[in-house]
């Protein structure tokens, strides 16, 4: 798996922002299909996870404690 972020999770991720902002509720997972001509939401499902992953890996990353040698 990538460390980066694709271009189509960078568009879905947008995607999710405007519509939370515009709605006040994210989309569902029929309507980012929808929105991004996908057939099936299992593939919109692996974007999200893809996304989730490297969010929740760069958090941990983020609060991983250093040792301090004195």
């Amino acid at each position: 798996m990538s460390k980066e972020i694709t271009e189509i999770q960078k568009r879905i991720l947008n995607f999710l922002i405007e519509q939370k902002a515009g709605k006040g509720i994210p989309p569902t997972l029929a309507e980012i299909a929808k929105h991004f001509g996908y057939k099936n939401r299992a593939t919109v499902l692996k974007h999200l996870a893809a996304l989730e992953k490297m969010i929740y890996k760069k958090e941990s990353e983020a609060f991983t404690p250093h040792r301090v040698d004195a």
